[in-house]
């Protein structure tokens, strides 16, 4: 008898993203969302749907890349860095998809354009559509009342330092753009 797996929601999905970004083990984020969901998926599900580090895909540092060495783009670096606690560094095409992010959405905070260029990215690895991202982009989609029904695309932002917790703040503590 053939066993089908459950398929993981988009709300599950962007939590497991979230987490994954901050550089949690599927073993750490499954330990986390089991408190938070009546049916959380499995290890061996949310390692499934983890995203494989592109080892071709160098960090991003100042001096390699001059297209890429902009304020925003360090500012992302640095959110990166924090919201990680130092497990997980901007890539290089994750800092050229910032790069894109900021040209078009200028106000957007730095952890939300890291999980938008992430998420181009990894869609564009996998030669997958983006018009939800652009659209979600265009329509400023993480502004509160945006009203742009695209929260889907990115259901953790906006849930603060803990992604899974019950109490979810209106804005998540960001570094401030000048």
């Amino acid at each position: 008898m053939v066993r089908r797996r459950r398929k993981i929601g988009l709300e599950m999905l962007g939590v497991i993203r979230e987490l994954e970004a901050r550089g949690m083990s599927s073993r750490d984020i499954h330990d986390r969302i089991v408190k938070r969901f009546e049916s959380p998926p499995s290890d061996r599900a949310i390692r499934d749907v983890m995203t494989p580090r592109d080892e071709t895909d160098p960090p991003w540092a100042l001096g390699i890349e001059p297209e890429t060495e902009t304020a925003d783009v360090a500012l992302v670096a640095g959110e990166v860095l924090r919201r990680s606690g130092g497990r997980r560094r901007l890539s290089r095409s994750e800092a050229r998809w910032v790069t894109r992010v900021y040209a078009v959405a200028s106000e957007i905070p730095p952890w939300i354009a890291y999980l938008t260029a992430r998420e181009y990215v990894l869609r564009r690895h996998a030669d997958e559509d983006t018009a939800d991202l652009d659209a979600y982009l265009a329509l400023r989609g993480w502004e509160p009342g945006a009203g742009t029904g695209l929260s889907v695309l990115l259901p953790s932002i906006g849930m603060g330092e803990d992604p899974i917790s019950e109490r979810r703040p209106e804005v998540a503590p960001e570094v401030k753009r000048k």
